[in-house]
């Protein structure tokens, strides 16, 4: 079966009018109980954006001979590291709030009579 046939994605159901609407207190409640802290979307930018800049910088030491070709490397390798530990926030993010949104669906089909 495909996702249509599933009826859609989690996104596609947050924004669906014949489900509950989404309730961000419920992100936070969903935190709190696990025991996480709230991440910060702002940082998951600028962790990819600071990452792909030193990624490039270390590219363009690499092509111009400007430093040692270990250190160019390093910061290629290191640069690249921070933008992927940015794009993993954003998933842990966009997973969380999945993940709070099915749990208020389940509170809300068990609350019905």
């Amino acid at each position: 079966m495909t996702q249509d046939d599933e009826g859609g994605s989690v996104i596609s159901m947050m924004t669906n009018p014949t489900l509950p609407a989404y309730d961000p207190q419920c992100l936070h409640d969903y935190l709190r109980a696990a025991g996480l802290k709230s991440l910060r979307p702002l940082w998951a930018k600028l962790e990819i954006l600071f990452g792909l800049a030193a990624a490039t910088l270390g590219l363009v030491l690499l092509r111009d001979h400007a430093a040692p070709d270990p250190l160019s490397a390093a910061v290629i390798v290191l640069g690249l590291y921070l933008a992927g530990a940015g794009h993993r926030s954003h998933l842990y993010q966009s997973q969380n709030r999945q993940t709070a949104y099915l749990v208020q669906l389940l509170r809300s089909k068990s609350n019905e009579p």
